[in-house]
């Protein structure tokens, strides 16, 4: 058996149903990567009957996987990642996710769970926070990304929670879609597969951002924690934009990037501006980035590690595809956006990313509006 594993919706089943068990006693590293575009897909609202798009299949199969963990006895990292925004009623239970979590063996100082927000509670289930909070104790890297988070999970009344051996903490409380639903705080709207979404709870950026803050006294070890949220454009005042926000927590550090769409119909089409320069690229691509690349996909196998166990493993990251302007206007000649059409005829840098001390407070980023010049029709300045 391989020292590093990556199952899919395809190879789950067979890795399950494998008789007899591998031996699996070597494995260092396990990333489970999801594609819900590659279960049976229906048109039908109705999740539950006959099972119609495959999600209950793949449930199945991920509690088998669950009886299996505890036989991958010199396990180091666990990646279990959705990597597609999932149709037709698709979502993972968090009760079967925390029985994944639960059943990881001691060895076992990585993991990331990423969802992309689409894993849903029943009543009266079991609370995933609480397994996430049992492990937290022998764990060197963390990197959380689910529809709800408890404001507990690392700061409690009754206890001191204690992290000793953590070295890095990422929470990136973005959705499936970046400008849609955000992580929020476990209990806060009705964790109900069907009408969940539309049950608006608080979100639980701010509130994380302090508990995570709680937590630093308590990791004498950790080099990096931090938290991604975004802020939202403002329809009404084109001015504002939309923004990705780095919460340094160890520095206590907010970091606001604005960006936005410029190639509608091109996949890496989204400026994003920092403060000293302009990347074009995906959405995803423009997350790992503010995320700073704690985790990284292995290039060409697509394993999913902490940075730092890549590199001593001796692989080779998967390249973050970033243009650079000049890169993407060799690429398309002839797109452009209002932004830079404004600050060529302003001859002014109109927009910069914004930073400031605090991590509860996000900054709201706008355009400015040099003197002597005025917003016109579809935004273009114009003297006044």
């Amino acid at each position: 058996m391989n020292q590093d594993i990556l199952l899919t919706v395809t190879t789950l089943q067979d890795f399950v149903t494998q008789s007899p068990t591998p031996d699996t006693s070597q494995t260092r590293s396990l990333t489970i990567a999801i594609n819900a575009n590659q279960l049976p897909q229906t048109t039908s609202i109705n999740i539950e009957s006959g099972n119609r798009n495959g999600t209950r299949q793949l449930w199945d199969q991920l509690q088998r996987f669950a009886e299996l963990l505890p036989d991958f006895s010199n396990l180091a990292t666990f990646s279990l990642n959705v990597v597609s925004k999932g149709k037709n009623g698709f979502w993972i239970p968090r009760p079967l996710i925390a029985s994944l979590i639960i059943a990881l063996p001691q060895t076992c100082v990585a993991v990331q769970i990423d969802t992309q927000g689409q894993d849903l509670a029943e009543p009266k289930s079991a609370h995933l926070c609480n397994a996430i909070r049992t492990i937290l104790p022998r764990l060197q890297h963390l990197r959380l990304r689910l529809s709800t988070i408890c404001n507990s999970l690392f700061q409690a009344e009754a206890e001191t929670i204690r992290a000793p051996s953590l070295e890095t903490l990422l929470i990136n409380c973005l959705g499936k879609s970046v400008q849609g639903h955000q992580t929020r705080l476990c209990g806060s709207f009705q964790e109900d597969p069907y009408y969940s979404q539309f049950y608006l709870g608080q979100e639980a950026a701010p509130v994380l951002a302090l508990s995570m803050q709680a937590l630093v006294p308590h990791c004498p070890q950790l080099t990096h924690m931090s938290l991604i949220d975004s802020g939202q454009r403002d329809d009404e005042d084109h001015s504002v934009y939309a923004t990705f926000n780095r919460r340094n927590i160890m520095h206590n550090k907010i970091y606001c990037m604005p960006f936005v769409n410029i190639a509608p119909f091109q996949p890496d089409g989204v400026l994003m501006r920092t403060q000293d320069k302009d990347i074009i690229a995906s959405l995803p691509a423009l997350q790992t980035f503010a995320e700073e690349e704690l985790w990284k996909a292995t290039s060409p196998e697509s394993f999913m590690l902490p940075a730092q166990l890549l590199e001593d493993w001796g692989y080779i990251a998967d390249e973050l595809p970033l243009l650079g302007v000049n890169e993407w206007k060799a690429k398309y000649p002839r797109k452009s956006c209002l932004l830079w059409i404004n600050e060529q005829k302003t001859g002014q840098r109109l927009l910069d990313a914004v930073g400031r001390i605090g991590v509860v407070d996000a900054v709201i980023v706008k355009e400015a509006t040099p003197e002597g010049w005025e917003r016109v029709g579809g935004d273009l300045f114009a003297k006044e």
